[in-house]
C-alpha cells in the first residue's frame, strides 16, 4: 500500500474516533490485503487516543488571547497600507511628469509657429 493512501486511511480513522462507530475491524474489512500493517497502525492510533485527554483553556486565557489578536488587526485596518501610499505617490509623480512634458511640448509648438511667421 502506498504511503499516501495509508496516510489518508489513518487520517479518516483518527477523524472518526470521536464518533464511536469507528473500529479497527471495520477498517480492516475495507482493506483486507493490507490488514497486517494497517491493523498495527490502527491499534496504535487507538492506544494514543486513549492516552490523550481533552483540554479546555481557562476563560481568562481565551479572553486575553482574543484581545491580543484583535488589537493588531484593528491597527492594521485603521492605517492605510504602505502599498497604497506608494501607489498614490507613483500616480502623483506620473501625472506631474506628464503635465511638465505637455507644457514643454505646447511651448515648442508655439515657438515653431511664431518662428514660421
Amino acid at each position: 500500500m502506498k504511503k499516501r493512501v495509508l496516510g489518508e486511511i489513518l487520517d479518516a480513522y483518527a477523524d472518526n474516533l470521536g464518533a464511536g462507530d469507528c473500529t479497527v475491524d471495520k477498517y480492516l474489512s475495507r482493506y483486507p490485503d493490507d490488514a497486517g500493517v494497517l491493523g498495527d497502525l490502527l491499534r496504535l492510533t487507538d492506544e494514543i487516543a486513549a492516552l490523550l485527554t481533552p483540554v479546555r483553556p481557562a476563560p481568562g486565557f481565551v479572553r486575553r488571547l482574543d484581545q491580543s489578536l484583535s488589537a493588531p488587526a484593528e491597527i492594521i485596518i485603521a492605517q492605510p497600507s504602505r502599498n497604497k501610499l506608494w501607489l498614490g505617490a507613483l500616480v502623483g509623480s506620473l501625472v506631474s511628469a506628464v503635465g511638465v512634458l505637455l507644457v514643454v511640448w505646447m511651448r515648442r509648438g508655439r515657438s515653431s509657429v511664431v518662428a514660421a511667421q
